[in-house]
C-alpha cells in the first residue's frame, strides 16, 4: 500500500454494463479493511456483466489508475448455477 495517510481510505466501485455502455453504475456491495476492498457479485441479468473498476481515494487525492476487472458471461449465457458469485479484491496501490 503506497497511500498516505491510510486512515479514512475510502474505496467506490462502479460497473459498466455491456448492454448499458454509457450508464456507470455504482456498486454496494463490498468490504473494506484498511487499504483492501473486496466486492461481491452475482451477476442475475446481461446489465450485470461489463466493466467494473475499483477506485482508492484518501484527503491527498485518489488512485491514478483505477483497479480494472472485465466480468462475461460463459459463450454469452448466464449459467447461474455455476457462477455463484465472485469475489473481486482490490488494493490501493497508488494515490496522487
Amino acid at each position: 500500500m503506497n497511500a498516505y495517510p491510510i486512515n479514512n481510505l475510502t474505496f467506490e466501485w462502479t460497473l459498466v454494463s455491456n448492454t448499458l455502455p454509457n450508464v456507470r453504475r455504482p456498486l454496494t456491495n463490498f468490504t473494506t479493511i484498511a487499504d483492501e476492498s473486496w466486492l461481491h457479485l452475482t451477476p442475475i441479468s446481461l446489465d450485470d456483466f461489463g466493466s467494473i473498476n475499483c477506485l482508492a481515494r484518501n484527503i491527498a487525492g485518489q488512485q491514478i489508475k483505477p483497479c480494472l476487472f472485465i466480468i462475461k458471461p460463459i459463450n454469452g449465457n448466464i449459467i447461474i448455477h455455476f457462477f455463484i458469485f465472485s469475489i473481486l479484491k482490490c488494493l490501493s496501490n497508488k494515490i496522487n
